[in-house]
C-alpha cells in the first residue's frame, strides 16, 4: 500500500503510524470544497487523501462494508461530507495546553515535617517506633 497522508493540517494521521484508519482519496469534484472548508491550498494536480477522523465512514463511503471485510479501495460518496477536527484529539489538545501554560511561580513551597522517629525495618518483636537517641 503506498504511503498516505492525512491532508488536514492539525491531523498527523498517515498510513504508518494509524494503519488500522481508513484513509481514502478524495473525489476530484469534492476536493475544493474540502481544501476551503479546512483552509488548505487547493491543487488540482496532487492527489489527496483524508483520514476517518475528519468524516462518517459508515455514511460518506460508498464502500464501507467490502473495505472493511472485503479490503476493497475505500470510495467517497459525492454527499460526503468534511468535519474539520477529530473531537478526542482537540479535547486532550486543549488539556494539554491548559496545563503547559499555567503559572507555576506562585506556589506555596510546601513545608515539610521531619520526625525523630525510626521505624524498625524488619523486627519480629515489635512495631512500635523508637526513639532516636536512647
Amino acid at each position: 500500500m503506498e504511503y498516505r497522508k492525512c491532508f488536514v493540517p492539525t491531523c498527523s494521521n498517515n498510513s504508518k503510524n494509524s494503519p488500522n484508519k481508513i484513509i481514502v482519496r478524495i473525489r476530484e469534484d469534492l476536493r475544493k470544497k474540502w481544501c476551503r472548508d479546512v483552509g488548505v491550498e487547493y491543487h488540482k494536480v496532487y492527489t489527496q487523501y483524508c483520514c476517518e477522523d475528519h468524516f462518517d465512514p459508515k455514511k460518506d463511503l460508498k464502500n464501507y462494508y467490502q473495505h472493511k471485510f472485503l479490503n476493497q479501495e475505500p470510495r467517497l460518496k459525492p454527499t460526503a461530507s468534511i468535519c474539520c477536527s477529530a473531537p478526542n484529539k482537540s479535547e486532550e489538545s486543549t488539556e494539554l495546553a491548559k496545563l503547559l501554560l499555567q503559572d507555576t511561580t506562585t506556589r506555596k513551597p510546601v513545608k515539610r515535617k521531619y520526625e525523630d522517629t525510626i521505624m524498625p525495618s524488619t523486627s519480629s518483636y515489635s512495631t512500635l517506633p523508637v526513639k532516636a537517641g536512647l
